[in-house]
């Protein structure tokens, strides 16, 4: 299991980006580089954040969470996207970007919606958390 002293939770950088998608294409997701690198230089609206868990300063972990408002549900936090590399899972680096991305909503005012949705395990649990 990470220890305090080497797993840190940071914003993603640009240099982040084959390490993100390398996670994602691990899970399922079907991103590329080119995307990625956009997705990171637009991310300066304040709607948008991706959170990295690394370890030792390499990347095992990330979380994109944004500001979402549909006709039935105001504006909220919600997780876009939340992959953690297989040898970490349960280690409980997941709750650590989990509260990361809460305290990002938290500090714009906004509810937090988790949404988990994995093809792998073929289940989706949607609840919201009070603040």
């Amino acid at each position: 299991m990470p220890t305090r002293t080497n797993l840190v939770i940071r914003a993603a950088l640009d240099s982040d980006t084959p390490a993100i998608v390398a996670l994602a294409i691990e899970l399922g997701y079907s991103i590329t580089v080119e995307h990625t690198k956009s997705f990171l230089r637009s991310r300066g609206s304040e709607e948008v954040e991706i959170f990295i868990a690394a370890e030792s300063g390499s990347p095992i972990g990330w979380i994109c969470v944004a500001v979402a408002e549909y006709l039935t549900s105001p504006r909220h936090g919600e997780i876009q996207g939340f992959v953690i590399n297989e040898r970490y899972r349960g280690k409980g680096v997941g709750p650590l970007l989990l509260a990361r991305a809460e305290s990002w909503a938290r500090d714009r005012a906004l509810r937090f919606y988790e949404r988990n949705a994995y093809s792998r395990v073929k289940r989706q649990h949607v609840f919201e958390k009070s603040l």
